[in-house]
């Protein structure tokens, strides 16, 4: 489970603090006008499976990311996505990132907007990509939006507080969903989290539920938009005004799913149904199933699989075995799984996720490693299965990659 950076999340105190670097996917028409942005892309050296060509998209001028892997921020025609890195000429100021839209193959980008790094940011299923912006002081905090196929930013809410978590958006762009840190709310010493609903058609705010152990939500809006899914801290403790104590308690993570009108209803994952949920979870579209990945011990260890699609009122399927799982993504079509295996050499597996059929698409490391986790890969398939966008500091600094991902890979893994 990925500790959220503190930087990340912007408060009345912290709005104005430098955030650590993430990334997105999106999308770019024009070579940037700044020379050591305007670089072309370099074919990059990899242990992969024949026809699988690696490009290294970015260099160590920047510190920059991928921004998340539960989704594909990329454009509903799969041609451009967005990356996140950080504001050099602003670092310090209300918006501590750029946002950045690539175009897959050609590699020309352009600078989108400014923003709030990743707090806040979200990416529709077709494609529009939402997040935070500061405007002149006193203008408050706004929600932005730009369709990645034209990159026009647009203003969409004002918010009457400050968000905390990565956010989502439902299909038909009504509601758009957050966490945010409840300033002046304590209980037992804890800091208290709300799940806020906003809807951009009335502008109004609505905190669903509240709790001090939400404070990781990774809110995602149901394919039918009729719920969330959330990810429940169980246990975890974040002391008043944000200082995180512990992410998690004895008895795990678990996910639930929050209705519209904030009712929760509990997933069958996490104790005692299965160890604990690993914090990575995403919506398989299709079939309405939530793809997670679980701690590998005991009856999820490698062997027997830690990688499971669940629903409401059904105990969880075990997708595949033989890995470690942690990351994980789902296709937008639901057919294809993409996470890494978190162990030497951290290998990214592409498989089906009907069959468990699988093949290795990239070995990322050789030797046992400890990585921050803005270097943490969070691989994500553009929604023509044809590119993989990820993260490495192989090399030293962390930087952006795109892997070509070979359509006769797709086909066999596909295969019954």
């Amino acid at each position: 489970m990925d500790e959220p950076n503190r930087r990340d999340h912007i408060t009345r105190r912290t709005a104005l603090r430098r955030i650590g670097a993430a990334s997105a996917a999106g999308a770019g028409l024009t070579i940037l006008s700044r020379p050591r942005s305007a670089r072309a892309a370099t074919r990059a050296k990899w242990n992969a499976p024949k026809g699988v060509e690696v490009w290294q998209l970015t260099d160590k001028s920047y510190s920059q990311a991928n921004i998340y892997c539960e989704h594909s921020y990329c454009s509903a025609d799969s041609r451009r996505f967005v990356y996140e890195r950080r504001n050099e000429a602003k670092k310090d100021g209300p918006n501590p990132a750029e946002y950045v839209v690539m175009e897959l193959g050609t590699w020309k980008q352009e600078r989108l907007d400014e923003g709030l790094a990743r707090t806040g940011v979200a990416i529709s299923r077709d494609g529009v990509f939402y997040y935070l912006k500061r405007f002149a002081p006193g203008d408050g905090l706004w929600l932005m939006r730009a369709n990645l196929s034209d990159g026009k930013p647009r203003k969409v809410h004002r918010l009457e507080a400050p968000l905390w978590s990565i956010a989502t958006v439902s299909s038909d762009h009504r509601y758009y969903a957050c966490g945010r840190m409840l300033d002046g709310e304590i209980q037992d010493g804890k800091q208290v989290f709300g799940v806020c609903l906003i809807d951009l058609k009335t502008g109004q705010e609505r905190i669903l539920t509240r709790g001090t152990d939400i404070m990781n939500p990774h809110p995602q809006v149901a394919p039918d938009g009729k719920s969330l899914l959330i990810q429940h801290n169980r246990g975890g403790k974040v002391l008043p005004g944000g200082k995180y104590e512990s992410l998690v308690g004895p008895e795990g993570a678990t996910l639930f799913l929050l209705s519209l009108d904030g009712k929760r209803t509990p997933l069958q994952i996490g104790k005692p149904y299965t160890t604990p949920i690993s914090g990575h979870e995403t919506w398989i579209d299709p079939t309405r199933e939530i793809l997670a990945s679980v701690a590998a011990l005991d009856e999820y260890a490698p062997d027997k699989g830690n990688l499971v699609a669940l629903r409401q009122g059904s105990a969880p399927r075990r997708v595949t075995k033989g890995y470690n799982f942690n990351h994980v993504h789902a296709s937008r079509c639901g057919r294809v799984f993409l996470a890494d295996d978190w162990k030497p050499p951290y290998r990214q597996v592409l498989g089906s996720i009907k069959t468990g059929k699988s093949c290795v698409l990239l070995d990322m490391y050789d030797s046992q490693r400890q990585m921050s986790k803005p270097a943490h890969a969070h691989t994500y398939l553009t929604r023509d299965l044809k590119w993989a966008i990820f993260n490495s500091d192989r090399t030293g600094p962390i930087l952006l990659y795109a892997a070509r991902v070979p359509g006769e890979l797709i086909d066999d893994v596909l295969k019954a």
